[in-house]
């Protein structure tokens, strides 16, 4: 998709946190533009439209007629809406990542925005699945094993589409290091996840890409969407949200990689797995194991599916593909 054009009009000192934000996170998604006089943005959006420009309360009044200004959000020094506001706020002194996220998410539900997103910037992602038909946590550990270890040659995306939230406490690099120096795991602050992803593919919004920009967290080199909030989301995660999500992740945006971690069978995710390039599939080790991963195999042939599953690389233990 075509990148979004976000201005500041900040006068103080406060700008300078964007410049240096910017100046060392690169966002493929964003073009952010700093202007200190209200003269430099009317001479500005004469050529480019501005999608939407951040300002103080004092300042609304120098832009609020500017013509090619898609629209105004108000950075507030508290953590209040006043009555009748006009414009949407976001609270000011918070990290400018943040910020950012709140911008796109507030752009991603306002219909009124219009943004290109029919652009294709690539279309050779690789997408990788991760399952077990026996369940178990070594589902997300390998995941994440695998993600951190693409991570550092691929930009990769870790997208959980488990039950319940244990990605934290998986096998990440940090986790190791308080396991050492015998620090306990920090309670989490509330992060939004798939159950946002979700409810916007069902309400059929258009800005997918951004969307997902406000809801991507960062855990060292890779970019991580957490789990659902509630496992009946799951639920509503249809075969036609899967085939939009893989276009936007495979064609919008600049990931080289995705990997999938599938904790949940339905028709959507046997419809994901297929269309994985690959899908890493834990190899029975047990009895029990074998039983539930020959239910597996039975199931594929009841729906016509056996021999579909070329793209099976077993790990754990070498076996022959489904």
């Amino acid at each position: 998709m075509e990148k979004v054009v976000i201005g500041l009009y900040e006068k103080t000192s406060y700008a300078e946190r964007f410049a240096e934000y910017f100046c060392h996170n690169k966002n493929n998604c964003v073009d952010f533009r700093i202007f200190t006089m209200c003269d430099k943005i009317s001479e500005f959006v004469k050529k480019t439209k501005i999608d939407v420009l951040l300002t103080d309360r004092k300042s609304v009044n120098d832009v609020e007629n500017e013509k090619n200004v898609g629209k105004i959000i108000v950075l507030s020094e508290g953590n209040y809406v006043m009555e009748n506001e006009k414009y949407s706020v976001i609270f000011k002194y918070q990290s400018v990542e943040e910020i950012i996220k709140e911008v796109l998410s507030d752009i991603a539900d306002d219909d009124k925005v219009n943004i290109n997103n029919t652009f294709v910037i690539k279309n050779n992602t690789e997408l990788i699945g991760v399952y077990s038909a026996s369940g178990g946590n070594i589902v997300l550990d390998y995941g994440v094993e695998l993600a951190l270890q693409m991570g550092k040659m691929r930009k990769t995306l870790l997208v959980c589409l488990e039950q319940l939230n244990g990605l934290d406490g998986a096998l990440w690099p940090e986790n190791e290091n308080k396991k050492k120096s015998g620090v306990s795991n920090d309670e989490m602050s509330y992060v939004r996840g798939m159950s946002e992803v979700i409810y916007y593919l069902k309400k059929s919004g258009n800005k997918l890409a951004l969307k997902l920009q406000s809801i991507i967290c960062k855990k060292g080199e890779v970019d991580c969407i957490y789990p659902v909030e509630d496992y009946r989301d799951l639920q509503f995660l249809d075969k036609e949200g899967i085939g939009e999500f893989i276009k936007v992740v495979s064609e919008q945006m600049e990931y080289e990689a995705v990997i999938f971690i599938i904790g949940y069978l339905s028709e959507a995710f046997m419809e994901l797995m297929q269309r994985c390039d690959k899908l890493y599939f834990k190899a029975a080790q047990n009895r029990m194991e074998f039983e539930k991963q020959n239910a597996f195999e039975k199931m594929l042939k009841r729906d016509g599916l056996s021999g579909s599953f070329d793209n099976v690389v077993f790990f754990g233990e070498d076996r022959n593909a489904c």
